[in-house]
């Protein structure tokens, strides 16, 4: 189960920003927008991505984890499709929209829900040990589209990529992904579910102001990570490092992030619930400051640690302490407002920094509202009251 969960997470990759990274220059170059421009498309199509993320939770709780695998991952597939036909900003727009929605949204959520309904002791290791190998195998994905890309093209690359993820996913989801949760439920059971509309628990989690600190700290992860990544180049050559050298940041990221997910997730599972928020959030803070002091050499080192490490410790978090306070039935549906969120501040953070850096000539101010709101979840972290866990939790509600 482990590994299905893993091989749908790597799947996601040409969804993720780290797959559409080496395509950028290509759509500049063939499509004529500026990168301006094809900034602003990014954040559009990365906007509508998340209008859908509670549909396909809910989708995911009612079809079950089998139906979702199959039908997001053939839809994925068929808009990687789609991107290698791409003709202007318009369709460029349409198939980001796509590509973030089913890659980074749909199939993300599908892969974390399979861990929280598939694991109960240790999920939080589960977890983290997910996080860990995608992030690992994820980051083969751009080698193999630079490769691809070099030979035959972006356009071919694109289509290859999608029959790269039908001939992984259609097969996984038919034989391999099982929802524990359709068996244990009866055929009149899983119809009423499909019938009705969102669940009474659904809206009882979603008032619960715990929910949404969790979910603050993740977009903020979401914002601030996408945002420092999209501009890394042009951040740490500022502060005296070569184009190669910032390039190469992104290995002590991987490494961090591979890690801290694995130890993490351990801890997730044995420290108090606000420990790890107040942790995983603080660690979200200190990446945006600490940039604004980074010089060659281990300071460097040190600021690419800290932001591979923060992305990877809050969304552990949040995978783990979701289905223990709030139960398995409507997980899927309970995240897909979470990823819808997150989904829309990963769309944000590039956009907040660049305009701040264009009209005020430095990203400093872009950097110090990252740093600002993250203690702002840190200081709600400290104060809000957590729920128990899901069978009290239920009961009282």
């Amino acid at each position: 189960m482990l590994g299905a969960a893993i091989l749908i997470q790597l799947m996601t990759a040409p969804g993720q920003t780290v797959g559409v990274s080496v395509f950028v220059d290509h759509f500049i170059a063939d499509l004529n927008v500026s990168r301006s421009a094809l900034s602003t498309g990014y954040m559009l199509g990365t906007g509508l991505g998340a209008l859908a993320m509670p549909l396909a939770g809910r989708l995911i709780d009612r079809r079950g984890l089998r139906w979702a695998t199959m039908a997001f991952g053939g839809a994925f597939g068929a808009a990687l499709f789609a991107m290698a036909g791409v003709m202007g900003f318009v369709t460029l727009v349409m198939g980001f929209g796509a590509i973030r929605m089913l890659g980074q949204g749909a199939l993300t959520l599908t892969s974390s829900t399979f861990v929280a309904v598939s694991f109960d002791r240790n999920r939080g290791t589960a977890n983290g040990l997910k996080s860990a190998f995608g992030v690992a195998t994820m980051s083969l994905v751009p080698l193999v589209a630079v490769v691809s890309i070099s030979a035959w093209g972006w356009r071919p690359t694109y289509m290859l990529l999608g029959l790269i993820v039908w001939a992984v996913l259609l097969p996984i989801g038919r034989w391999v992904v099982k929802d524990p949760r359709s068996t244990d439920a009866s055929p009149a059971d899983r119809r009423d579910r499909r019938a009705a509309g969102t669940s009474p628990d659904v809206r009882l989690a979603l008032r619960h102001p715990a929910l949404w600190v969790v979910a603050s700290g993740v977009a903020l992860s979401a914002l601030v990570g996408t945002g420092l990544m999209f501009h890394q180049i042009s951040l740490l050559t500022e502060r005296g490092l070569t184009v190669t050298q910032a390039a190469a940041n992104f290995v002590p990221q991987t490494v961090a992030a591979a890690l801290a997910a694995l130890s993490f997730g351990r801890l997730t599972d044995r420290l108090r619930p606000r420990l790890v928020i107040v942790g995983s959030t603080g660690l979200v803070a200190a990446a945006p400051a600490l940039v604004q002091f980074v010089e060659p050499g281990l300071l460097a080192i040190a600021y690419g640690l800290v932001l591979g490490a923060a992305g990877s410790c809050v969304r552990t978090v949040e995978a783990t302490l979701l289905p223990r306070w709030f139960g398995l039935s409507v997980i899927g549906e309970i995240r897909g407002v979470v990823m819808g969120t997150t989904v829309a501040a990963s769309a944000v953070g590039p956009l907040l920094l660049a305009v701040s850096h264009d009209a005020l000539g430095s990203y400093s101010t872009g950097l110090s509202i990252f740093v600002l709101l993250a203690l702002l979840v840190v200081v709600a972290g400290m104060l809000v009251r957590l729920p128990r866990r899901a069978a009290a939790w239920s009961e009282r509600g």
